[in-house]
């Protein structure tokens, strides 16, 4: 049986947490990538960085769902 016996504190402590490094790392690696690549392929860098961070994003989600539905149904959570 899949229970949720989380409090609402810890939970949104770790997703401000996640947010603000996720967040700081998404504008340094953009930052990165744009300027390092030359000027005529700027627009083509970023929307294959924007591709990719969505890409990433969903995958990442299913993911940790899968595993945090795992670890719920297991009685490990």
């Amino acid at each position: 049986m899949v229970r949720n016996d989380w409090s609402a504190v810890p939970a949104m402590f770790g997703l401000i947490i996640f947010g603000i490094g996720q967040g700081a790392l998404v504008t340094l690696v953009f930052n990165v990538l744009v300027t390092a690549a030359p000027k005529e392929l700027a627009g083509d860098v970023g929307s294959l960085r924007g591709t990719t961070q969505n890409l990433a994003a969903g995958v990442g989600t299913a993911v940790a769902g899968a595993l945090l539905v795992g670890l719920l149904s297991g009685g490990i959570l």
